[in-house]
């Protein structure tokens, strides 16, 4: 009888050691967890629609976005550098309503206007390209200077429906490969609708 009463005694602080051990565990798993940043990351899409341009597409959670007239969206990163008073890199979406005219017109005619009047402008490739939906564009990615700032673009020109759109992403020439991943993310989110 001693001996069971030693052995439930024995088992009972062996339980207790185990609740207080796992109790300590929690802590330290909890501690460890808080070294961890669990906020929003500059990457956190979330989703825009806009029926004029008759599109819908997911931006950065810390993107500040600028409507502009009916058929103009912007989305601009955070300003990083307290010196620089403009975004480090953008992303803008236009359209224009036109029938009839192809792709390889509108792109001609929106290669020679930047040509003939954009400050420094060097073309690095003009081709063609397919969306994410398989919808054929024009890709465009050249660098010009933007108040009095070296920058590199990437624009896609397409049409949906009655409507070309002008899909631009601008940086810093020393940014653009940073922020091309976020851009990636933002094209491949991007729904035309009907």
């Amino acid at each position: 009888m001693r001996f069971i009463i030693v052995a439930a005694s024995i088992y009972i602080i062996f339980l207790s050691l185990l609740v207080i051990s796992i109790k300590n565990s929690e802590n330290i798993f909890n501690d460890a967890s808080g070294l961890f940043h669990s906020g929003t990351s500059p990457d956190d899409l979330k989703p825009y629609e806009n029926t004029k341009l008759k599109l819908s597409i997911q931006y950065p959670s810390t993107w500040q976005k600028e409507e502009r007239l009916n058929d103009f969206v912007t989305f601009l990163a955070p300003i990083v550098d307290p010196s620089q008073y403009t975004s480090p890199a953008g992303f803008g979406i236009s359209s224009l309503s036109v029938s009839n005219v192809s792709l390889n017109t509108i792109a001609n005619i929106h290669l020679k206007n930047m040509t003939n009047n954009l400050k420094d402008f060097q073309l690095i490739e003009s081709s063609d390209t397919v969306l994410v939906d398989n919808r054929p564009a024009k890709k465009l990615i050249f660098t010009a200077m933007d108040n009095e700032e070296k920058k590199q673009a990437l624009q896609l020109i397409t049409k949906n429906n009655d409507k070309v759109y002008l899909i631009t992403y601008k940086a810093y020439v020393d940014k653009y490969e940073q922020y091309f991943p976020i851009i990636q993310k933002m094209l491949n989110s991007l729904v035309f609708l009907k």
